[in-house]
């Protein structure tokens, strides 16, 4: 029995004493995945390139797409330098522009020079508009829904009503509530808009958050479009 254990000992040891190192393990490894892949260097050449390839098809498709609609009817309209226009006779008549003879979106068909460092709506036709940055939106405040005056019920102007609903009453109404504010403004309160308003008078604009800041809440009859850029209680003034 203690030979047998000894001589049992005496062969672990054994292998202990020739087991691989890690760094040797490491290197069989490493050469046996090398011969593996020597073996198949068409299927790794097509790894390889199969991501270079799509990345230049995508790069072309990006040029093409850009060429296509990199032009100025895809842009904001530019200050066009000089233009030029078809004749009956079939030529075309060009010139510089001028204060006397500018070249406005819509009076010339091809523009030679733009100048772009002056962009906007000024500058652009109605297709060129909608690309066109809105640095201050415009600030007319919405407008109440309100009857056409032959249908408003006596006294002559009495406070439109608003209806709606909710699951829950209580909170329904308090929201409903803060839609239309009627604070009582103090005089300090109304100064600063009205000062604000006697300053834009006399610079020939005006900006309608004034309205909501003199606690006014506006109504209207007109019907409201969705490609108005105003409410047209504004700019029309036939009905109100």
């Amino acid at each position: 029995m203690n030979g047998a254990t000894n001589a049992d000992n005496a062969a672990i040891e054994s292998a202990r004493a020739h087991r691989a190192t890690f760094g040797t393990q490491a290197n069989a490894l490493f050469r046996k995945d090398l011969a593996y892949q020597k073996r198949n260097t068409r299927s790794n050449c097509r790894i390889i390139l199969s991501p270079i390839f799509v990345s230049l098809l995508l790069l072309v498709i990006q040029a093409a797409v850009d060429s296509a609609i990199d032009k100025p009817a895809n842009r904001c309209g530019c200050l066009c330098l000089s233009c030029c226009s078809d004749t009956v006779n079939g030529t075309k008549e060009c010139h510089n522009a001028t204060d006397v003879n500018p070249c406005l979106p819509g009076s010339y068909d091809d523009c030679n020079v733009y100048d772009t460092m002056r962009c906007g709506f000024a500058y652009s036709d109605s297709g060129q508009a909608a690309y066109c940055a809105v640095p201050q939106p415009s600030s007319w405040p919405a407008m109440m829904q309100v009857p056409l005056v032959g249908y408003r019920a006596a006294p002559p102007s009495p406070a439109a009503a608003m209806l709606f609903t909710g699951e829950d009453q209580t909170v329904s109404t308090a929201l409903a509530n803060n839609l239309f504010v009627q604070s009582a403004l103090s005089p300090a309160a109304v100064a600063a808009p009205i000062a604000n308003f006697q300053t834009q008078a006399t610079q020939g604009v005006f900006y309608g958050e004034l309205f909501g800041q003199l606690g006014l809440v506006l109504g209207t009859s007109q019907d409201p479009i969705s490609t108005y850029f105003i409410e047209p209680a504004f700019v029309n003034s036939t009905e109100s």
